[in-house]
């Protein structure tokens, strides 16, 4: 795969590998598929939030970390980004997300959040980052904007803790300690 950096600079091949328990992709600065084998270190990695078929371009893809980096990927062919969608789209697709009340030192604000299961992380975004067409899929989701990446980290555990302010509120903790106020505005959702 051909890695740039930020949108629009010319991208380096390097070989990549994707973690699809942990939803981590790695990458090497090497093209060479011998890299991980031969105890090369990694050149770098990110945990998915979102991914973007590009589906003018088949052999184009777009990937973004849930720290909020942007990535364009291409595929040796169209073939080779075929099969990387499939994988991206198994991990995007478990993704549960929405629009929800977060507590901050001004009071309650709706953010769009994204929390991934397979590897606890939970992104927060100002607005919608992503328009999912009619079936939802890696296929047919495109990346329109730079979202407005707000916060991310990793959850260890939750709470329900209503308020007469919130009656679906509920707390998320962190393995540093650190703690969200959140609440829904159903009690389904």
């Amino acid at each position: 795969v051909r890695r740039a950096e930020k949108r629009g600079q010319k991208p380096a091949p390097r070989y990549c590998v994707l973690g699809k328990e942990t939803c981590v992709l790695t990458w090497y600065a090497t093209a060479s598929t011998e890299a991980p084998s031969n105890g090369q270190r990694p050149d770098g990695s990110c945990t998915i939030a979102l991914a973007d078929g590009a589906p003018a371009t088949p052999d184009l893809f777009h990937v973004q970390s849930h720290e909020g980096e942007a990535f364009e990927c291409w595929a040796a062919s169209a073939e080779e980004a075929a099969r990387w969608k499939r994988s991206l789209d198994a991990i995007t697709s478990r993704a549960i997300s929405g629009y929800i009340q977060i507590k901050g030192r001004r009071g309650w604000k709706r953010r769009w959040v994204l929390f991934q299961p397979l590897c606890k992380k939970l992104c927060i975004y100002r607005a919608q980052p992503l328009v999912a067409h009619s079936a939802g899929t890696f296929a047919d989701a495109h990346i329109y904007q730079q979202p407005g990446y707000r916060a991310h980290g990793e959850v260890k555990w939750a709470a329900r803790r209503p308020s007469p302010s919130q009656p679906f509120g509920f707390s998320i903790f962190t393995p540093d300690e650190g703690q969200w106020e959140l609440a829904a505005p159903t009690a389904k959702e």
